[in-house]
């Protein structure tokens, strides 16, 4: 037992470092941001590896430190390690030991301090507004306008649209299990920053009909918090803010991996495998009866109805904005494809998408595509590798009517 509490506190120490260096990494100091809120002095509880890089940060810079609080002396010039707490409200001190927080709070309290910071809660305070990584690309959003091209749909298009380098003005609204419901939301909120004739592209890969507001999937829908408004994402999710703080204090991203990218192929084992443990997931997740057969569960009778409904309301809005929606269903692995029987993809997407649009608008059909379907080509069995994503992404834009010589609109 003693171990494993041993573990748990180093996992819980280099789970805020991270976050620590994710910060340094994006150029926020954290002593700036609470500036901001009106702090212009604190005092900081521990001088192990978080606190010397909180003590740092904070010399670095407007505000002012009071004590360093540790079992060791320091030693710092301008900086006392006595406590000579005097009650005041003003007087705040940051707890940076991560492990045994309430034992130490209480001893502060006892100490006549009456306000406490926990350095993972600023950190996660921040990255609530800061974004998580994989919501990185919404911090430039503020400054774009005027976008000549915008996809939107969920992992395929998240990972497969990368517009960096591209001489358009170009953004990318796909996120990780992101249902056409939230593609909706997204571009009601966000139309001022397209243009008009804007190519407003809907990558829907083969499930996305099916795809009803499952409970796993409600447990994602709290980081909306972050790119849309409380109100907005309190009509869909049953989780509050508060869970999306909780989503981002424990989950499990490389921090310092901004770019969230594939950029080496799995090997020919790894793909088999993780091609089955896919169609088993979504088995599971979606109330799928079989990838090798047309037959529908209930639920997903019901799902594809809504579903339905929901790109309905797209492709309206688009139309009434001026927004030219075009249809991309998006490459996989030949590996992942050859599991996906054509009785399911009709009776699961083709019937549907073309009850919905039929020769109304235009589609892109790259599920079976020779050029795209590479297992080479994969990070992941149904998203690509970054420079197969920037060639793909080439290929769609030509295809769509964009001259990437003067990015005039066709």
């Amino acid at each position: 037992m003693q171990i494993e509490n041993l573990l748990h506190k180093e996992q819980i120490n280099n789970l805020c470092l991270k976050k620590c260096l994710y910060m340094k990494m994006k150029e926020i100091n954290i002593f700036e941001c609470l500036f901001r809120q009106g702090i212009e002095k604190v005092s900081i509880y521990g001088y192990g590896i978080l606190g010397q890089f909180t003590v740092a940060e904070a010399l670095n810079s407007n505000i002012k430190i009071n004590y360093i609080i540790d079992k060791g002396n320091i030693a710092i010039q301008g900086v006392e390690s006595k406590i000579r707490f005097s009650g005041d409200e003003n007087e705040i001190v940051l707890v940076t030991v991560m492990t045994d927080v309430k034992n130490i709070c209480d001893k502060l309290r006892e100490q006549n301090c009456k306000n406490i910071l926990i350095l993972e809660d600023v950190l996660d305070e921040i990255m609530l507004t800061k974004k998580i990584p994989e919501l990185f690309r919404f911090e430039k959003l503020e400054e774009k306008k005027s976008l000549q091209v915008v996809n939107f749909g969920t992992g395929m298009g998240f990972y497969d649209f990368v517009y960096d380098g591209l001489p358009i003005k170009a953004f990318n609204f796909s996120l990780p299990q992101q249902f056409l419901q939230m593609d909706y939301r997204l571009m009601e909120h966000y139309y001022s920053k397209m243009s008009k004739g804007c190519k407003v592209i809907l990558t829907l890969p083969y499930c996305i009909f099916c795809a009803e507001m499952i409970e796993e999937a409600k447990s994602t829908y709290e980081r909306y918090y972050a790119i849309l408004p409380e109100d907005i994402v309190s009509e869909v999710s049953e989780r509050s803010i508060d869970a999306y703080r909780e989503h981002i204090r424990y989950m499990e991203f490389d921090f310092l991996d901004g770019k969230m990218e594939f950029s080496k192929p799995l090997d020919a084992e790894v793909m088999e495998k993780q091609s089955q443990e896919a169609l088993e997931n979504w088995i599971r997740q979606l109330s799928i009866l079989s990838f090798a057969s047309g037959e529908l569960s209930t639920q997903i009778r019901e799902g594809i109805e809504k579903n339905k409904k929901w790109l309905r309301r797209i492709i309206d809005f688009c139309k009434q904005k001026d927004f030219e929606p075009i249809i991309v269903i998006p490459p996989m692995s030949q590996v992942l494809l050859d599991k996906i029987s054509m009785d399911f993809r009709e009776s699961h997407f083709y019937e549907p998408l073309h009850e919905v649009v039929g020769d109304e608008i235009q589609i892109l059909n790259y599920s079976d595509d020779k050029k795209f379907c590479n297992p080479n080509l994969y990070g992941w069995p149904g998203f690509l590798i970054h420079d197969a994503a920037k060639e793909f992404t080439r290929d769609v834009l030509s295809k769509i009517g964009i001259n990437m010589e003067d990015t005039n609109v066709k």
